[in-house]
């Protein structure tokens, strides 16, 4: 089954061109690594796959569907940056920030209901940072703060998770710790992994695809 299929895709901010002519197919519990330098446009590629960009050339799919029809989102998780999603300084716990991303069973008429606690709970279990859960989010370490996202992405069990650089802004020990996870975490649950990284070489202990943007265009290594 195809999770992601790319043809011909161009994008480009006003009158400079990023990505040219790309090609892609992500297939059911594939882990991707998709690599490149800074400005190479790994990022921009994963901001067009989560639907953030509109006016581009091309076909860009999701789980079948055109991303500009895809409506399933809760079907995704998505991990940000760190620095990209840490935006305010408004004090928010660890169990909040979880429970953000069930907000599409619940709204301001329809709150959190006994269940919803109890899927953030089991996350940040599985995960060990139950302990965490009172805490302020803004004031943890940023390795803490990297396995929050996680939880809060696979909360509502994703088929298709996406990283982007991760790995930005946590330390040696950190960052160590993140790989052992995701690791642990892609056995485990035999879902779709998309990891946009500026490493292009990973010490993982089952085969990946590496795959690099070079020069606007996609090359992929075995």
């Amino acid at each position: 089954m195809k999770i992601v299929e790319i043809k011909d895709l161009t994008f480009g901010y006003d009158k400079t061109e990023v990505l040219k002519d790309i090609n892609i197919e992500i297939m059911n519990n594939d882990f991707v690594s998709l690599s490149g330098n800074n400005g190479s446009g790994k990022s921009t590629l994963l901001r067009l796959i989560i639907g953030e960009f509109k006016n581009y050339s091309g076909q860009i799919k999701i789980f079948g569907r055109d991303i500009k029809k895809f409506d399933e989102w809760h079907r995704i998780g998505y991990v940000p940056q760190i620095d990209r999603d840490n935006l305010t300084n408004f004090p928010i716990s660890v169990r909040e920030m979880v429970l953000l991303n069930l907000y599409y069973d619940f709204n301001m008429l329809n709150l959190p209901k006994k269940k919803h606690y109890k899927m953030v709970d089991d996350i940040l279990k599985s995960f060990n940072i139950l302990d965490l859960a009172n805490e302020n989010f803004n004031e943890l370490s940023g390795g803490q703060k990297q396995r929050v996202m996680i939880a809060k992405a696979m909360v509502h069990r994703p088929e298709l998770l996406i990283f982007d650089e991760p790995t930005v802004g946590i330390d040696k020990n950190s960052k160590k710790l993140f790989y052992d996870t995701l690791e642990e975490l892609y056995k485990e649950n035999k879902i779709t992994i998309i990891l946009v990284t500026h490493e292009s070489d990973l010490e993982f202990n089952f085969p990946y695809r590496k795959i690099a943007l070079e020069e606007k265009e996609i090359k992929e290594y075995v």
